[in-house]
């Protein structure tokens, strides 16, 4: 059955119900005691093109010969709230911060921008954070002169004046 989550309706019917989903956009329902798939999962099945058991593509419309086909490998846009992107707000709220916080830490930011470079912005260097990341690469391709590879905020640093943080020489010398 190419149709993963068919097999596994129990598990989807109480996803659905945990997260409160309006009946009108559940994929499984219960008709009598068996679990039937509702008419538009399986109008998203039938619009579904599929390599063996991956679906790999998708039609907005029910031709079958339609030439505008969906490929779920690609992004289109970025979802955001207040001009976060919701990939930022769900990694600060990983990290323990609270809504309060990252709310806060955005007015800060956008009150205190003093340079702007596409999505990043330069501020005026009052705050410390504690940051985490993979690696540091040196990058022609950034102002900086380096490329941090996945990082993120561990911990504002509230006890720290600015002073006393490191600078971006420190993050050079770490550069490969």
């Amino acid at each position: 059955d190419r149709r993963a989550y068919a097999s596994g309706k129990a598990l989807v019917l109480e996803a659905q119900q945990q997260a409160g989903l309006p009946g009108e956009l559940w994929l499984v329902t219960v008709a009598g005691d068996q679990l039937l798939l509702t008419p538009p999962s399986e109008s998203f099945l039938w619009r579904a093109r599929w390599e063996g058991e991956i679906a790999t593509g998708w039609r907005p419309h029910e031709d079958q010969d339609s030439v505008v086909l969906i490929d779920p490998g690609v992004r289109f846009g970025r979802p955001a709230v207040g001009g976060i992107s919701t990939e930022v707000i769900w990694e600060h709220s990983e990290d323990g911060e609270d809504d309060q916080e990252i709310a806060r830490l955005d007015r800060w930011i956008r009150a205190h921008t003093t340079e702007r470079f596409g999505p990043v912005r330069a501020v005026q260097p009052q705050h410390v954070f504690e940051l985490g990341f993979e690696a540091v690469n040196r990058s022609a391709r950034h102002k900086s002169g380096i490329a941090v590879r996945f990082p993120r905020i561990l911990r504002w640093r509230h006890d720290k004046p600015a002073a006393e943080a490191d600078r971006l020489d420190t993050l050079t010398a770490l550069a490969r």
